[in-house]
């Protein structure tokens, strides 16, 4: 009889320093509308910043998903897309901060772990259109992740996932994201969105925190 068992690649088995901790965290914008396509300043959905020097978040699971309120007019495409950008030594503004860190227990899997990296300001959801970008960063040249499907009808939802590097024995083993002092994790609206469409963006993601 066989038995799954998670198997990791070997930068992100357990090989590390020290484990902190493994985290996962669900969060819901406000009713999102005519968000821009993403550039190095605009669309930007949704931001993950890493404010600690010696901490690294192993990004395993993203998941974006909108949810309409007010169909548009006509079948448009959209997307989202999962990007890095670096040396942030500012935090995003606007939109609304998701705060992990003061709230007791807050996103753990076991009460004993640590609190997560991510302090106060640094996790934020946009609320009618889009977070404002600080200018102290460098945006990659490229997404890692894009992901596209047609505008869901009144009261259908469409959710895609952006990046998974979870393995329970049955797929094949891909690395997480090693998110570093001051990177910033971003998922941004890649499509311009008609002007009459209206959903929410759900965001979802599960990380380990460690020191390597």
């Amino acid at each position: 009889m066989s038995q799954n068992a998670r198997t990791r690649p070997d930068s992100t088995s357990g090989k590390y320093t020290k484990l902190l901790g493994e985290y996962r965290m669900a969060c819901m914008s406000g009713l999102v509308t005519g968000a821009a396509a993403a550039t190095s300043s605009a669309g930007h959905q949704f931001v993950m910043r890493n404010p600690s020097s010696t901490k690294t978040a192993m990004i395993r699971y993203v998941s974006a998903q909108f949810s309409c309120t007010t169909a548009y007019s006509n079948l448009q495409p959209m997307g989202y897309g999962l990007h890095i950008t670096r040396g942030a030594t500012a935090v995003y503004t606007g939109g609304t901060a998701i705060d992990m860190f003061t709230v007791t227990g807050s996103q753990k899997l076991r009460a004993n772990q640590d609190l997560t990296l991510f302090t106060t300001n640094n996790v934020r959801i946009a609320t009618t259109t889009a977070l404002t970008v600080p200018a102290t960063q460098n945006y990659d040249a490229h997404p890692l992740s894009q992901k596209m499907f047609l505008s869901p009808t009144l009261g259908q939802s469409t959710e895609v996932v952006l990046w998974d590097a979870r393995d329970d024995g049955a797929s094949t083993v891909r690395s997480a994201i090693e998110l570093a002092y001051q990177e910033c994790l971003v998922v941004e609206n890649i499509v311009a969105q008609a002007a009459a469409g209206v959903g929410y963006v759900t965001i979802n993601v599960e990380w380990d925190e460690v020191i390597l």
